[in-house]
């Protein structure tokens, strides 16, 4: 199992484990019969590839709304969620982990939740576990 394969279990667990419903669009963990889901991750992944091309205080106009709405019926929700993980070894040999985690509004172009983490140390399994467990709690219980 490739990290890619990883991370798309711990998220798919982990959202089981608190009786958190997602649907999970990874193209990691795709094997046979996902050309639909591939197609929808490409779509959202353009979608975010227009939305980080402009200033992140501007509302950017995102052009692809037609294939946008398409998704949005499809899975019943205009909410899209982006968890990654970046490590960083300086010159000097610090480790730093990124974490972060988006929810976005595809709909509306707008954010609506946003974690980010920084680490003193390179990644772990059990790390990433915590963070995303705690990210999906949070969500679960905000108001």
């Amino acid at each position: 199992m490739n990290f890619g394969e990883t991370l798309g279990y711990l998220f798919v667990n982990d959202s089981k484990l608190i009786f958190f419903s997602i649907n999970s669009l990874a193209n990691s963990g795709c094997r046979l019969n996902c050309l639909s889901s591939f197609n929808d991750f490409s779509v959202i992944n353009d979608w975010f590839a227009e939305k980080f091309d402009a200033n992140d205080k501007d509302k950017n106009p995102i052009f692809n709304t037609n294939e946008i709405d398409n998704v949005i019926a499809k899975y019943g929700t205009q909410y899209v969620m982006k968890i990654g993980i970046v490590n960083y070894r300086s010159k000097t040999g610090i480790k730093r982990t990124y974490y972060y985690g988006f929810i976005y509004d595809i709909k509306d172009n707008d954010i609506v939740y946003k974690r980010y983490v920084v680490y003193r140390d390179k990644d772990s399994k059990d790390l990433i576990n915590a963070k995303v467990y705690q990210t999906f709690h949070e969500l679960k219980h905000s108001k």
